[in-house]
Formats: structure tokens, sequence, C-alpha cells
């Protein structure tokens, strides 16, 4: 990940339909690693590009280190640190320091800001030894997918129990068949048990 030392291009979002009293109105959830969506209260929902938002680089139109913070609070739900964005499983960010974090932390404040036009504080918690929490929703999928996105996992792991039950029972050690030979001895066994004369 870059951090921001290239110009970015500027911001070419149109206006929102329904501007927002404050941030309890607006939700902003992950599409992809360039597109965020954007629900606000009264309004349809819109996905915007890094571009869009003048959260790309102006030469590469990669999305810049602030983009990339809010895609990482949406899939934490509006919460996390430096230490949780820099070892995230799925998109690590190459913060080795909280000094690092806050920087994009304080540019994202004012993008934010400027996008959605309110001027108050876009995090109710933010400090050295606090996490980062959203005052606006921030989730990992759209609304609607929620329930698709969160059990995904589970799903996955439940899918996989299955299949290996299934494969346990129809493993070839039950499955193989027995041999004419071994029923035909089978059945010379125990004709020669049944006619031993008892003593």
């Amino acid at each position: 990940m870059s951090f921001d030392s290239s110009p970015s291009l500027p911001m070419i979002l149109l206006p929102f339909s329904s501007a927002p009293a404050g941030w309890a109105d607006v939700t902003i959830y992950f599409v992809n690693g360039e597109t965020i969506g954007v629900r606000i209260a009264g309004a349809k929902p819109r996905h915007l590009h890094a571009v869009e938002l003048g959260m790309a680089h102006k030469v590469t139109r990669n999305p810049t280190a602030r983009f990339e913070l809010l895609a990482h609070l949406c899939t934490r739900r509006g919460r996390t640190d430096w230490r949780s964005a820099r070892f995230d499983e799925e998109s690590p960010m190459a913060f080795d320091n909280f000094d690092a974090f806050k920087m994009q932390a304080h540019a994202l404040r004012r993008a934010l800001q400027r996008i959605f036009e309110i001027t108050s504080d876009p995090y109710v918690s933010f400090g050295r030894r606090k996490d980062l929490v959203t005052a606006f929703r921030a989730l990992p999928a759209a609304p609607g997918e929620l329930y698709a996105y969160s059990d995904d996992r589970t799903r996955a792991r439940s899918s996989a129990s299955r299949a290996s039950s299934a494969a346990a029972r129809s493993s070839p050690v039950d499955s193989v068949p027995t041999s004419p030979a071994r029923s035909v001895d089978s059945q010379r066994r125990a004709t020669a048990a049944s006619s031993v004369a008892p003593i």
C-alpha cells in the first residue's frame, strides 16, 4: 500500500439527492477494493469509486491510503486501530506505527466531512490508546447482504464438514465388495464348524 505522497484527483462526486443531517444518517459499506456503497437516510444507495471521491492517485488512479482505510473500517464494522489495520488477514495496511495511522485517519476525516458536508467529527473515538470508532454506520457489505456475508465462513465450514462426513460414510473400506473367493471360503468354514460333533 502506498501513502498519499502523490497528488490525488479532485473530487467529482455529484451531490446527494438527500443531504444527511448528521453521521447517524450515513451508512458506508464495502463493495470492492476500489468502490464503496453509500446509503443516506431517505435516499437510494449509491456505489462510489475512489476516483469520484477524490481518493485516487492522480497518475495511477489507484485508491489512496485514505480510501483503503475507509474500506478497512467497513470490513471491521467501523472499529479498528493501527495494529489491527497492519495485521488484517485480508488486506493488511503498511502502518509501521500509530503516527502513520493517525496521519491517514486525519486525512480521511477531512475527506468525509467534505464529501458529506457534515462539519462534526466522523469519529466518536480516536487516540493513541483508543480504537478508531466511526460515528457513521460502517458495514462489510450492503445491509441486505449482511447475513450472507457474516455467515459465509460458517456456511463454508459447514459445507466442508458435510462433505467430510459424506466421504467418511462412503469410504473405500466400507464400499469394497466381498470377493467371490472370500464368500466361498466363509461358507466352507461355516459348514465345517456346523458339522463338528459336540463332545
